[in-house]
């Protein structure tokens, strides 16, 4: 593996990462996300964090297949995929809220993949767990 196959390695682990955790771990590290960007008057990275994470997540799940050695993620990888580009069509003030993170169920089958994608993959290129502001840095335009 590459740096550079390294480093995008290290950004799917921490998105899925987040993607993984409890709603309330997620909403919270948003919502912090939000509060940091407010208190600090500055532009955020994105209008919507949530939906840039999970755009993210899409993207670098699509992209791992072409070089990751961990073909036994590659399923969920694409699982994963399908579902955050049907949650991302679809109206976004619904599926893709931050509050709708806790009730609504196509997270926590997100979430499901997300851990289960992890299970897979050999993560130890990351023990640093990255914030939501750095991956947003990383996969917002």
């Amino acid at each position: 593996m590459n740096n550079t196959q390294s480093l995008e390695k290290r950004l799917i682990v921490d998105l899925l990462r987040f993607f993984s955790q409890d709603s309330e771990v997620q909403q919270r590290q948003l919502w912090d996300y939000l509060a940091i960007v407010a208190e600090r008057k500055q532009q955020a990275h994105v209008d919507d964090p949530l939906v840039e994470l999970a755009t993210g997540l899409e993207v670098w799940a699509d992209r791992y297949k072409r070089w990751g050695s961990d073909k036994a993620a590659w399923p969920i990888l694409d699982d994963i995929s399908a579902l955050l580009e049907i949650i991302l069509r679809n109206d976004q003030s619904e599926t893709a809220s931050i509050q709708s993170l806790q009730a609504a169920r196509h997270w926590s089958i997100v979430r499901r993949f997300s851990r289960e994608a992890l299970a897979h993959l050999d993560y130890s290129v990351s023990t640093h767990h990255s914030s939501v502001w750095d991956m947003l840095a990383q996969v917002a335009p």
